[in-house]
């Protein structure tokens, strides 16, 4: 199981791996993954399988935990249950977010911690659970039709889809090494708790380079008005030309680091 879960991208995969210890000897055969379903291979001819209940079984149920259904040849054997643990960061980071942008939360799992989340991200926001890949990827569509820009943030092979569809889709990452779905950005999970920085960072970074344009724009017209007149030599003239482009990188680099300083990034 250790193996199996091993080759998976899933977070519960991953923590039912770290769960039951590293496991390098064991080698999957025939690996299959499904988003939002499970994992299935052979190991020493073994077919195993790991996932929802009804990816397990075949049959439909709810389950009132979020949960991993284990099989070996299609015969159930057990269950894993697992508790929500939050990161600390993250109430502090949705209460500054939730007080400039609409939230929302799209998850395959149960409605189980709908009580906290509506406490961490609000009563207007949208909780919206047991939520299939395709089911995300809608959602994300149904938000721009109303002239919504979306900013998507999933950390597994479920959300590939609404992370492509979305304005700006963040990838968030365990390890950098591992597979990440195609995404507009990536952040290392231990920084996700500066997110409200880096989007200031980007507005205000926006400005400063469209202040370094309107500088550079007056600039070239002050070297202008010399030129006409006969005023400029030519050489001045050979110099002051790429210190336009110059004041710009100067500018742009300068303020940013200035500001990622002050934000502390």
């Amino acid at each position: 199981m250790a193996a199996l879960a091993a080759s998976s991208s899933h977070p519960l995969s991953k923590e039912l791996a770290r769960h039951l210890g590293p496991d390098h000897k064991t080698t999957v055969a025939g690996f299959r993954e499904i988003a939002g379903k499970g994992v299935e291979g052979f190991i020493d001819n073994v077919l195993v399988t790991l996932g929802s209940y009804e990816f397990v079984t075949g049959a439909n149920r709810t389950c009132a935990n979020t949960a991993i259904y284990v099989s070996f040849e299609k015969e159930l054997w057990g269950i894993y249950r697992f508790n929500n643990h939050y990161r600390k960061s993250i109430p502090r980071l949705l209460g500054k977010l939730k007080n400039r942008y609409r939230l929302s939360v799209i998850s395959g799992d149960n409605d189980g911690e709908a009580r906290n989340l509506e406490k961490i991200a609000g009563k207007d926001a949208d909780l919206l659970f047991g939520q299939k890949p395709e089911d995300k990827l809608h959602y994300i569509q149904s938000l721009q039709k109303t002239g919504s820009n979306v900013m998507m943030i999933g950390d597994g092979l479920n959300d590939a889809g609404a992370l492509k569809q979305s304005n700006i889709g963040v990838a968030v990452s365990e390890r950098t090494n591992n597979f990440t779905p195609a995404s507009d950005a990536i952040i290392d999970a231990r920084q996700l708790s500066k997110l409200d920085r880096f989007i200031y960072l980007c507005k205000a970074n926006k400005n400063i380079v469209v202040a370094s344009f309107i500088l550079s724009i007056v600039y070239n017209f002050i070297g202008l008005f010399f030129a006409v007149q006969g005023t400029l030599s030519p050489l001045i003239a050979a110099i002051l030309m790429p210190s336009s482009s110059l004041s710009i990188l100067l500018i742009t680099f300068g303020c940013s680091n200035l500001l990622a300083k002050w934000l502390r990034l």
